[in-house]
């Protein structure tokens, strides 16, 4: 690692203006930088990138050219810069005697790899009238600390200028420097300190800093630092860390939404990291939709759409306004990864762009698919509520699926558990199969999306299939009887062995496999008819 940092560092004399892949800065010049030539600085300025960049994977790294300069608005600054030729700029305005020297070099790492920090987290997007600004700043005032550190142990024998601007000591004494000022950091400044956790920073202080979040908190005297120095250890011990950031989001909920958010925007590699910055918080973060931690290795499915009807995919077969209570229309993704033209009044959600396709409509809505083309054996979905941008607006709604126009699964659902994942059996030979969705009484907020809805029609982990016998009391047929003594078992302590499925409990999906079978029975027996086309539940033949 060192021979690496010291070919890099051996560049960094060698080259105006350092490139990492397409990075490229480029320090204005000034009389103002003090005792340091306008090209020390430059090489400052690219060694601390440096120290980001080298973590940063291929698809993270920062493609742009960045300009540096000196500014004595007050403030430091990271913005889009007006030269098309140039993406961003940051304006650093130092302190001390305005001017930097050797011994301050401290003064000027601090800020300028905070503002290097927000453009990692893509400032330009995810701080545009954001209550959370809050956050963004604690992590890259976080960002300057542990740059501090870094570069104190890098620098400890490998500083990019050599022994030719330390004093006594040599290069250790950049180290010294550097670790004695990011200690009084974390150790001594009381505006940095808190002696609670994380989880208990939040709930004093969350509310207050959404209130102020532009201006950092400062008008509560809250300092966000206290909170994000908690999680320095995490980047120190893994600073790979800092791709997580890459994809910071632009939710404006509160914490507990937007570190599931963040969870499910970073890479899968990334995810503990930010897992670990919510457990500081002590919020729990799920994968609500990491769809390959859903395993249905080789069984057969058929994916439910609205209009996208194909080898693999089936539509409703119901009228469409009866799809959408709104009646705006609904919003769809195909598995051909095509996006349906929006309606308006529906809203962009980041979450439901990491599924492979969904449908978005409004409750109360009835969505309803012939099945009895195929042996279906189970369903499985992701059921998301997109963030209303009315606070005062409270989603919440309940789905029940119907086999046969019977209930065989409900739940209610709301922006809380957004992004559940459900699955569950229903009954050999079902053929009409149901999604009701009806609001709670939050008429106009009431906006879901059902995720990657799936069919499976092969058996899998003791799914039905064919061979379940439902000739309850073994009397030769399945009839009337067999559906009577299974309803009594579901309350009741009985003789028989009413457990159809197998699955250790006798419920509804038991006794709607025996009306399933008891129907085939009867059709079997029935004399034959001639075939029926209905035109409400498409093609289907009558025996």
């Amino acid at each position: 690692m060192k021979l690496k940092i010291v070919v890099s560092i051996f560049l960094l004399l060698l080259l105006p203006a350092i490139t990492f892949a397409d990075l490229s800065i480029t320090v204005e010049p000034s009389p103002h930088w003090g005792n340091m030539s306008h090209s020390d600085i430059q090489t400052l300025c690219e060694n601390i990138s440096f120290h980001f960049e080298k973590h940063l994977r291929t698809e993270n790294e920062i493609n742009d050219r960045v300009n540096v300069y000196r500014t004595f608005v007050g403030y430091n600054f990271a913005t889009l810069d007006p030269d098309p030729a140039v993406k961003y700029k940051i304006g650093i305005h130092l302190l001390k005697d305005m001017e930097i020297r050797v011994d301050d070099f401290y003064y000027f790492i601090l800020p300028f790899a905070h503002e290097f920090c927000h453009i990692l987290h893509n400032f330009e997007v995810t701080a545009i009238d954001n209550p959370n600004l809050w956050f963004q700043e604690g992590i890259c005032t976080m960002a300057g600390i542990w740059a501090l550190r870094s570069m104190a142990e890098t620098w400890e024998h490998d500083s990019p200028f050599g022994t030719s601007v330390a004093q006594d000591g040599g290069t250790a004494f950049f180290s010294d420097n550097f670790n004695h000022y990011a200690d009084a950091y974390l150790k001594v400044y009381p505006e940095y300190q808190y002696d609670g956790t994380g989880k208990e920073w939040l709930e004093e202080y969350e509310l207050l800093a959404r209130e102020d979040s532009y201006h950092h908190s400062t008008q509560f005297n809250i300092n966000p630092a206290q909170l994000t120095f908690k999680f320095l250890p995490i980047f120190e011990e893994n600073p790979e860390a800092w791709n997580a950031v890459r994809k910071m989001p632009a939710t404006k909920g509160k914490m507990s939404e937007y570190m599931q958010d963040w969870y499910d925007a970073v890479d899968a590699q990334d995810k503990q990291y930010v897992e670990a910055i919510a457990n500081e918080m002590g919020i729990s973060v799920a994968s609500t939709l990491d769809t390959d931690t859903v395993s249905h290795d080789d069984v057969p499915y058929t994916n439910l759409t609205f209009t996208h009807e194909s080898d693999t995919t089936i539509s409703p077969i119901n009228p469409k306004f009866q799809w959408d209570g709104w009646v705006m229309g609904v919003w769809e993704k195909y598995i051909d990864k095509t996006i349906t033209t929006k309606p308006w009044g529906y809203y962009d959600f980041e979450k439901m762009y990491n599924l492979s396709h969904w449908m978005y409509s409004h409750a109360p809505s009835e969505i309803i698919y012939d099945i009895s083309h195929e042996k279906y054996t189970s369903f499985s979905s992701y059921i998301l509520v997109p963030v209303h941008p009315d606070p005062t607006c409270t989603p919440s709604m309940k789905l029940v699926v119907l086999a046969d126009d019977v209930e065989i699964y409900k739940m209610s659902f709301s922006q809380e558990n957004s992004g559940t994942f459900l699955e569950f059996d229903i009954p050999l030979g079902t053929k009409k199969f149901t999604l009701n969705i009806d609001e709670l009484g939050n008429n106009g907020c009431d906006h879901y999306i059902i995720g990657e809805p799936k069919l499976y029609y092969d058996q899998r982990n003791g799914s039905l299939s064919e061979g379940l016998n439902a000739d309850v009391n073994d009397d030769g047929y399945v009839d009337i009887y067999d559906v009577l003594i299974v309803r009594s078992g579901m309350q009741n302590s009985v003789s028989y062995d009413t457990d159809i499925n197998n699955d250790g409990v006798t419920d509804e999906v038991d006794l709607l496999i025996v009306k399933a079978k008891a129907v085939e029975a009867i059709a079997a027996a029935a004399p034959r008819k001639r075939k029926v086309k209905l035109t409400t539940w498409g093609s289907m033949k009558l025996n």
